[in-house]
């Protein structure tokens, strides 16, 4: 399949139009479908090397990354909610910034800590907390 023509690339850009902004993607700031559509970007990134897709997902970490690694909106009280986390991993992998590095250990101090099965998988959401994410 030619990659001009496939239906990722379309869904891409019709994504990228409609949502210029990746944070402005439905359901609420940094959750499951923001992290989720740009693992696709991502993924379309590394498939095509078109940097508009690049710079789609750093979009979105840039947004949500501050100069000493915070990261905005994050609340760790949902899986939903750390889906979106993926998207600095790869952002620190692809440019390196020690802020994305620091992102990402919050994240993992948030594993540490989340609520986990008898079995030690991960509970979907903290105890008495919405299931909500940002």
């Amino acid at each position: 399949m030619k990659t001009e023509e496939s239906l990722s690339i379309r869904l891409a850009a019709t994504l990228m139009k409609r949502y210029p902004h990746p944070d402005n993607f439905p359901y609420t700031s940094w959750c499951y479908p923001q992290g989720f559509m740009l693992a696709g970007i991502i993924r379309l990134y590394r498939d095509t090397g078109r940097p508009a897709y690049r710079d789609y997902a750093l979009k979105f970490a840039d947004h949500h990354v501050g100069p000493k690694g915070e990261i905005y909106r994050f609340h760790g009280r949902s899986m939903d909610d750390m889906m979106a986390g993926s998207v600095l991993a790869w952002a620190f992998a692809e440019t390196g910034e020690e802020r994305y590095r620091k992102a990402c250990g919050h994240i993992l101090k948030m594993f540490e800590r989340y609520p986990r099965t008898s079995r030690g998988g991960f509970l979907h959401a903290a105890e008495n907390t919405p299931a909500k994410c940002g």
